[in-house]
């Protein structure tokens, strides 16, 4: 099993984009397994209860671990992510209210709402430890320990797109059903894949308002694989009980318009499985909606029925 740290990853500028023009920082064969550390959304540098996040020193969010080449991978091929394991790298967790313009708190779009109403949104972090399997928010709140992973993705074919952002080819997410033992699938677009990783989690619900989930530096037991010559429009995810499809709004696209495009990806992959095209349509009223961040709709369909074509 193939071995990369923080450390590593250092010894080149941080990059918060998922891009075919990004460097690989190694390489892999199909099928092998790797070890990868990944930094929290904040570069690792909110240690302390009241720090604040540096946003001279580290002016963006989520750097990315890779990208990792996979060999063989063309475009139109499906690069598969088996996550094996996720363990905290420092025994803690954080938060923050996020410096997101896509929150309701400070800047850029809603700066208007905050001069208007006056108010002022602290930013300093809150330290939680994570112990015998709790993320102890306070000596009263202790949550269970369920660690994901917020942001992954192949490269673009031309574009670059921040970590912060979701698209088709996967990107920030934040879906806990990225963890221990789910199956991912990514759209090849570029020669190797070039996966990216980052923004790792210990605990987190559907679409975290504030604009910052319970963040952690993690190390990340991984398998990669190729399926040749299936072409993905979005990702997916695998989990032992359900299969998920994604979609995620954008420029002309509203969220109700994920969900539509994130069900039809739904029918397809159940038709890949023996079901005909309309009866699949009918039995997405078994199916349920996840929300990731305020762009990402999941649509889950449970696996107990798919093998009663």
């Amino acid at each position: 099993m193939k071995h990369w740290s923080l450390k590593d990853q250092s010894r080149f500028p941080l990059k918060y984009v998922m891009s075919p023009y990004n460097e690989p920082r190694l390489t892999m064969k199909p099928g092998e397994k790797i070890s990868i550390e990944v930094n929290d959304a904040f570069s690792g540098h909110l240690q302390k209860d009241g720090e604040k996040p540096n946003f001279e020193k580290y002016p963006y969010a989520n750097p990315v671990t890779g990208p990792i080449y996979v060999e063989g991978a063309e475009k139109g091929d499906t690069l598969t992510v088996d996550i094996h394991d996720i363990q905290p790298l420092t025994g803690k967790a954080l938060t923050v209210i996020g410096n997101f313009w896509w929150y309701f708190n400070r800047p850029q779009a809603p700066a208007a709402y905050n001069e208007f109403t006056g108010l002022q949104f602290p930013d300093d972090a809150h330290i939680m430890p994570i112990r015998d399997g709790k993320v102890h928010f306070n000596d009263r709140i202790a949550m269970p320990f369920e660690p994901d992973i917020g942001s992954i993705g192949t490269a673009p074919e031309v574009e670059s797109i921040l970590t912060t952002l979701p698209g088709p080819h996967g990107g920030n997410m934040d879906f806990p059903e990225m963890t221990v033992g789910s199956r991912a699938y990514f759209p090849v677009n570029v020669p190797g894949a070039l996966l990216h990783v980052c923004d790792t989690h210990a605990r987190r619900g559907d679409m975290t308002f504030h604009g910052c989930s319970i963040l952690m530096q993690a190390k990340v037991i991984m398998a990669l694989n190729l399926i040749k010559g299936k072409k993905l429009n979005w990702p997916r995810i695998e989990t032992p009980t359900h299969i998920m499809t994604m979609a995620c709004s954008s420029s002309g696209v509203t969220l109700e318009e994920a969900m539509r495009i994130a069900y039809v990806e739904l029918v397809l992959w159940m038709m890949e499985y023996g079901f005909e095209k309309w009866d699949a349509y009918k039995l997405t009223s078994l199916s349920t909606v996840r929300v990731g961040n305020p762009w990402m709709v999941g649509a889950k369909f449970p696996k107990e029925y798919l093998g009663k074509v």
